[in-house]
């Protein structure tokens, strides 16, 4: 009898009471993503669990594993790194309760852009995160509206991560500034996001007194007085 590697590796996995974080690369054989449904189940109960999907087509089969598996987890940290569509992304993501997700990664998908985003915040509107990661993925003014007004609600998040969107600009600096002293972050990291002098004074007035990092480099547009 022929045994593909995911009908040992993925119940094997699962069955270990010590593992806490699962990193799927795409299986070759359709008879995978049936294996894999019953083993996340498994793998995620009662668990903080981390779900690494970055980089994979997510076919539906594995997108309707992991909205059954999310139905046994305490909390997730996913990880939808670099997606090869928005589609895929955001049907992964709303495959999960929203009231599980803590931790949010999807860095590099500069797909997503204004309208992805919007449809990310619709996703994550009810998340208790704490941590997001949108380097990347191609935001500019249009998604940081979208973006303030789930933050308005995300009164937990501590860790926000928007750089390397060089769209944002001194407008999306602005319209971050309206939200972004209501909530209680430690790191904001706006490296490579196109602002400049106008968006950093903004900014500088609306900063909470809480924040512990801020990541302002590889922005030549901000002068030695912004700096300041």
């Amino acid at each position: 009898m022929k045994l593909c590697p995911c009908q040992v590796l993925i119940p094997a996995a699962a069955s270990s009471s010590s593992l806490s974080k699962l990193y799927l690369s795409s299986p070759r054989e359709d008879a995978c993503w049936s294996i894999c449904t019953e083993a996340l189940a498994r793998f995620f109960a009662g668990k903080s669990s981390v779900l690494d999907l970055s980089h994979l087509q997510l076919p539906e089969p594995l997108v309707q594993a992991v909205a059954i598996a999310a139905g046994c987890v305490k909390d997730i940290e996913l990880l939808l790194c670099g997606a090869p569509d928005s589609s895929s992304l955001l049907k992964a993501l709303g495959a999960l309760p929203a009231s599980l997700l803590h931790k949010l990664n999807a860095s590099g998908n500069a797909m997503l852009g204004d309208d992805g985003i919007k449809a990310l915040a619709e996703c994550i509107k009810t998340a208790p995160l704490h941590t997001l990661s949108l380097a990347n993925t191609g935001i500019g003014t249009a998604g940081i509206e979208a973006l303030a007004m789930w933050l308005n609600f995300a009164k937990g998040l501590q860790a926000l991560d928007l750089s390397e969107n060089p769209g944002i600009a001194d407008d999306g600096a602005k319209a971050l500034a309206d939200w972004v002293e209501s909530i209680s972050l430690q790191t904001l990291r706006l490296a490579n996001t196109g602002i400049g002098t106008a968006g950093i004074e903004v900014l500088a007035m609306n900063l909470m007194e809480g924040l512990q990092v801020l990541d302002l480099s590889n922005n030549p547009g901000i002068a030695d007085d912004g700096a300041k």
